[in-house]
C-alpha cells in the first residue's frame, strides 16, 4: 500500500482578481536576481508577522518571473523528517519529473541520510538539466525539528547555481542569516517593507469595497491599521454593507488582535446562521472541499458555498486550479476555532470523527488518522494507524508514529496485540531499546499462537535482538518468523531473513549466511527493498572475504558501489574495500575508499559505522609506523562505544584492537590491561573476528608458546571446519611462529602460502612482524612457493639472496622486482597485470625497463640474466 502524497502541497494558489499589483516590492525581490541564466543570491526571505500578505506577495512575485517554481504548502505534520524530506524531493519533480530518484531511494533506509548524502545528488541532478528553477517554502515557521533546519542549511549552502531557494515565515528560520546578508547572498522583505503605502492602502481599499473614500479615510484607515493587510480586508468587508465609512472608520482603533476581533465580529455576525454554522464546523478542517465539508457540516450544497466564500473574498484561499480544494486565511481560521471553541452546541469531537471517516474512505489515511485523534477516537486511531505504519516505516517516517501513539492512553495501546507490535517498531527505531521490549512482551502475550501476527512480533524481536547485539536470540526469533509469516509476503520475509543472514555471519556460519542471502535476494528486488538488496550483497561479498576469496569479494563490492546508490550501508562497502586493499598491501587503494567510507558514514547517526571507520584508520596508520596516532584512534572508539548504545561485540573488539598493537610496540603490559576487555572470540581484524587471535598473540608476546600452541590447534580445527581461509592463513603464520624448530614451522607456513597465494594476502604476513622472515626464507629455500614468498619479503623490504650488482646494472625498483619474479614463474603479461591490479600497458613497460637495466632484448633473456645476478 503506498501513501498518496497531497498534492495541493506543490500547487502555487491562484491570485484573486482583487490583488493589489505592488510594483516596489516586485522591484526589490527582482533587484540581481539572475545573470545569464543562473541566479546570483542564495536566498530571498519574505518574513512577517501573521496577516501582512506574505504568500500573495510571492505569488505575484512569481507570477511576473515566469521561473519554473518548485512549491511547497508546509504544515505541523511537515516536523517529521523523512516526511518533510519526501515532500521537499517531490516539490522539484513537479518541474523536473526525471530528477530526485536517487535521494528517494535514500529515504527508504532505516536511518535518516545525512544532508550531503541525501540533497547532492538532487544538486547534481538539477545542475545537469542546465535550466533555472526557485524553491519556495510557505509557512515555514510551522517547522520546528532541528535536523530539518540543517537541512535546509546545507540546501542553502550548497545548492547549484541553477537554484535559488525562498522562505515565507512568521519568523526567521535558523540559518546564517548575518554570514548570507554580509556576504550579498540574500535579499530580505520584513514588516516594514511589506505593509502596505497609503498610496497602496487608497488602490486596495477602493478595488474591494467599490466606494469612493475621501483622503482622509484613507490615511485613518493606513494610520490605524498600520499597513496591516488582513485588518484591511476585514475592515474592507464590513465597509461593503454599512451605510457610513467616516462613522464606522473612526469606531476602532487599537492593537492589531484588537482590531482584528472586532473587525471579525463585524463579518462574521453579518452572515446568515447556515453560513455562521458552516463557517463553526469546518473550523476543525486544515483543508476544504465540497465533499469533505459535506461530510462534516451536513450542508447538502457545501460546493455552492465554498464557492460563495471564494467569491465574497471570505478569507477562502483556492488550493488548486480546478478549485477542488480551499483553505481558510490562517489568522481566519484561528478565529474561527475560538469562536468553535465558545459554542456549547457543536460536538467537536464528532466533528473529527466525520472528517475522519470521510479521509479513510478517499484513501487519505493519514489525515484519517489525524482527525480520530483529534476527535479521542481511540480504537479508529490504533487501527488506521496499523494499517498506514508499514509504508511509514518503510519512508522512514518514525518521527510521525511516534508523535501519534504519544497522544493515545496507554491502556489503549495496550489493549490489543496489534497496537503494541506496531508502538513498538518506532520506539526501537528511535533508540527506546526498553520500552519497546516491553511492548513486544506484551504483543507476545496477547497474539494468538501460530499466527501471522505472531510471526511479525518474532520478526520486531528478531530486530531487536540484533541492534541489542544479542545473536542468539536473533536467531530463534528469526527462524521462528520466517516459519510463520506468509512467503508471500516478500518485504516482510526479506527484512527478516536478512537479520537472519547476519546473525548467522557474526556467528561464524558462512554456509548458512550465503545460503540465507542468496535466497532472499530476488525478494528483495521484487519488493522493491534497496536497503534490504544492497545489505544482503554487502554480507555475502563479507563471505566471500572470510573464505578467503579476495578478489571475489573485491567484485562483489566494486558492483555495489557501481549502482551509486548513497546509504550509509554503502560506507561499509568501501571500508571494506579498504581492507581488502589493505591485505593486498595497496595502501594508496586502502586510503582512498577509507575516505569514501568516512564521507558516506559521517559522525552522528551511525556511530557503529564510524567505529568500524575508525578501526581501519588506525590499522592504516600502523603501517605507516604511527602507533602514537593509532594508538589515540582506537582509544577514542572505546570512549565513543563506552558512552553510546553500542553492542557489546563492537566494544570487545575494539578491545582485541588495542592489545595488538600494544604487542607489536612490545608494550605487554598494556595488553594484559586490555586483554580483560576483549571477550574470547572476539578478534580486531573485520574478516576473521570469529577467533580470538589477540589472546594468542599475546600468549606468545608473554612467551607461552607452548599453550599458544595448543589454542592455535583448536581453533585452526574449527576454522577448517567453518571455512574461515582468510583467519586461517593467520592462524597457520602463528602456528608457525609458536613452533619450537624450523622443521614444525614450515609446515603451517606451507599451508598459509598455499591459501595466500592465489589471492595475494601480503599484510597478514607483515602485520605479525619481522620474525617470520627467516621462516619464509626457508620455505623459499625448500621450493615452497619462492616467487610469492619473493614478493612477500619485498614488502617487508627485503630482497631474497641478492647480491651486490655490478656497477653498470642500474638497480631494478621493488615494483620492477614484483614484475621480474612473475616474469621468471611464467605469467603472462595479462595474468601479470591482473595480479598487480595494474593495466597490460604498465606490465609492458615495467618489462621494457626491466630489459633495458639488464642490458638484453627480451623476458627469456631477463629472467636468465637476472637468475645469472643471483636476482631471483
Amino acid at each position: 500500500m503506498s501513501l498518496p502524497l497531497i498534492q495541493t502541497k506543490f500547487y502555487i494558489p491562484p491570485i484573486r482578481s482583487s490583488h493589489i499589483v505592488r510594483p516596489r516590492l516586485r522591484e526589490t525581490l527582482n533587484h540581481d536576481l539572475t545573470q545569464e541564466g543562473v541566479f546570483n543570491r542564495k536566498l530571498t526571505l519574505i518574513c512577517a508577522p501573521a496577516g501582512y500578505g506574505k504568500t500573495s506577495l510571492t505569488i505575484d512575485w512569481l507570477n511576473s518571473l515566469k521561473l519554473p517554481v518548485a512549491w511547497l504548502s508546509l504544515d505541523e505534520r511537515d516536523n517529521d523528517p523523512i516526511r518533510f524530506l519526501t515532500y521537499l524531493v517531490n516539490a522539484f519533480r513537479q518541474v523536473f519529473p526525471e530528477v530526485g530518484r536517487p535521494s528517494l531511494e535514500m529515504l527508504q533506509a532505516p536511518q535518516l541520510p545525512a544532508p550531503e548524502e541525501l540533497l547532492v545528488p538532487l544538486f547534481n541532478e538539477i545542475a545537469a538539466i542546465g535550466k533555472p528553477v526557485l524553491f519556495v517554502m510557505d509557512d515555514y515557521h510551522l517547522i520546528h525539528t532541528a535536523s530539518i533546519h540543517q537541512f535546509l542549511n546545507f540546501l542553502v549552502d550548497y545548492q547549484s547555481q541553477q537554484m535559488h531557494t525562498t522562505i515565507v515565515s512568521r519568523e526567521d528560520p535558523p540559518l546564517p542569516l548575518h554570514r548570507l546578508r554580509a556576504r550579498g547572498q540574500m535579499t530580505e522583505v520584513r514588516q516594514d517593507t511589506i505593509r502596505f503605502t497609503l498610496e497602496e492602502t487608497d488602490d486596495f481599499l477602493t478595488t474591494v469595497t467599490g466606494k469612493a473614500l475621501t483622503p482622509e479615510n484613507i490615511k485613518d484607515v493606513e494610520h490605524r491599521t498600520e499597513g496591516w493587510v488582513t485588518g484591511m480586508q476585514l475592515l474592507a468587508l464590513s465597509l461593503q454593507t454599512h451605510p457610513n465609512a467616516n462613522e464606522f472608520i473612526r469606531s476602532f482603533t487599537g492593537s492589531n488582535r484588537f482590531v482584528l476581533d472586532y473587525l471579525f465580529e463585524e463579518v462574521f455576525k453579518r452572515q446568515n446562521q447556515d453560513i455562521q454554522d458552516f463557517l463553526l464546523k469546518t473550523a476543525v478542517l486544515e483543508n476544504l472541499s465540497a465533499g469533505l465539508c459535506e461530510a462534516v457540516t451536513g450542508h447538502a450544497d457545501s460546493g455552492k458555498i465554498l464557492a460563495m466564500l471564494d467569491q465574497s473574498n471570505l478569507f477562502v484561499r483556492q488550493l488548486d486550479q480546478s478549485e477542488t480544494w480551499f483553505r481558510y486565511h490562517r489568522l481566519f481560521l484561528d478565529l474561527l476555532k475560538h469562536r468553535l471553541r465558545l459554542h456549547d452546541t457543536i460536538d467537536q469531537d464528532y466533528l473529527h470523527r466525520k472528517a475522519s471517516q470521510w479521509y479513510q474512505e478517499n484513501g487519505f489515511l493519514e489525515e484519517a488518522v489525524s482527525h480520530s485523534l483529534a476527535g479521542c477516537d481511540w480504537a479508529n486511531a490504533l487501527d488506521l494507524i496499523y494499517q498506514v505504519s508499514g509504508q511509514l516505516l518503510k519512508t522512514g517516517a518514525v518521527a510521525t508514529l511516534l508523535g501519534w501513539h504519544q497522544q493515545i492512553p496507554t491502556e489503549s495501546i495496550l489493549s490489543k496485540p496489534e497496537y503494541c507490535f506496531t508502538y513498538a517498531w518506532p520506539l526501537m527505531l528511535s533508540g527506546q531499546l526498553q520500552a519497546a521490549e516491553m511492548y513486544l512482551e506484551t504483543a507476545e502475550n496477547l497474539a494468538p499462537e501460530r499466527s501471522v501476527l505472531m510471526g511479525e512480533v518474532a520478526a520486531a524481536q528478531a530486530f531487536l535482538a540484533r541492534t541489542m547485539g544479542n545473536e542468539q536470540r536473533l536467531v530463534r526469533y528469526s527462524e521462528q518468523a520466517l516459519a510463520l509469516i506468509p512467503k508471500t509476503d516478500l518485504s516482510a520475509r526479506s527484512i527478516v531473513a536478512m537479520n537472519l543472514g547476519i546473525a548467522y555471519w557474526h556467528n561464524g556460519d558462512m554456509e548458512k549466511t550465503e545460503q540465507t542471502l542468496s535466497e532472499i535476494l530476488s525478494g528483495t528486488q521484487q519488493s522493491g527493498n534497496k536497503y534490504a538488496e544492497l545489505t544482503s550483497l554487502f554480507f555475502l561479498g563479507r563471505v566471500h572475504a572470510v573464505r578467503g576469496h579476495l578478489r571475489q569479494a573485491i567484485d562483489i563490492f566494486k558492483n555495489i558501489v557501481a549502482l551509486k546508490v548513497r546509504m550509509p550501508i554503502i560506507g561499509l562497502v568501501y571500508l571494506d574495500l579498504s581492507a581488502l586493499h589493505y591485505e593486498l598491501n595497496d595502501l594508496e587503494a586502502c586510503e582512498k575508499y577509507l575516505e569514501l567510507g568516512e564521507d558516506l558514514i559521517g559522525t552522528k547517526e551511525h556511530l557503529e559505522f564510524q567505529i568500524a571507520g575508525m578501526m581501519q584508520k588506525a590499522r592504516l596508520m600502523v603501517a605507516k609506523g604511527d602507533y602514537p596516532g593509532a594508538l589515540s584512534i582506537l582509544e577514542s572508539c572505546s570512549q565513543i562505544s563506552n558512552s553510546a548504545d553500542i553492542p557489546l561485540r563492537t566494544q570487545h573488539r575494539i578491545a582485541s584492537c588495542i592489545v595488538e598493537l600494544a604487542i607489536a610496540c612490545e608494550d605487554v603490559e598494556q595488553a594484559l590491561a586490555w586483554s580483560a576487555k576483549a571477550s574470547e572470540g572476539a578478534d580486531a581484524h573485520p574478516f576473521y573476528r570469529f577467533l580470538s587471535l589477540s589472546t594468542v598473540r599475546l600468549l606468545m608476546a608473554k612467551g607461552e608458546k607452548s599453550e599458544a600452541l595448543e589454542r592455535i590447534n583448536e581453533w585452526i580445527q574449527t576454522a577448517e571446519v567453518a571455512g574461515w581461509d582468510y583467519g586461517m592463513v593467520h592462524l597457520g603464520l602463528l602456528k608457525a611462529l609458536a613452533s619450537p624448530d624450523m622443521d614444525s614451522a614450515i609446515h603451517p607456513m606451507t599451508g598459509a602460502l598455499s591459501t595466500g597465494q592465489p589471492e595475494g594476502f601480503i599484510r597478514t604476513f607483515i602485520d605479525l612482524g619481522s620474525d617470520l622472515v627467516p621462516i619464509l626464507r626457508e620455505a623459499a629455500r625448500r621450493g615452497v612457493q619462492p616467487e610469492y614468498v619473493g614478493k612477500i619479503l619485498a614488502a617487508y623490504g627485503e630482497q631474497p639472496g641478492q647480491t651486490a650488482l655490478p656497477p653498470e646494472i642500474e638497480p631494478l625498483s621493488d615494483r620492477e622486482m614484483e614484475v621480474l619474479r612473475l616474469l621468471a614463474a611464467g605469467l603472462t603479461n595479462k595474468q601479470i597485470a591482473d595480479q598487480l591490479f595494474v593495466s597490460i600497458s604498465t606490465v609492458k613497460s615495467h618489462v621494457h625497463h626491466i630489459s633495458s637495466k639488464l642490458d638484453v632484448s627480451n623476458r627469456t633473456q631477463a629472467v636468465a640474466r637476472a637468475r645469472q645476478l643471483n636476482l631471483l
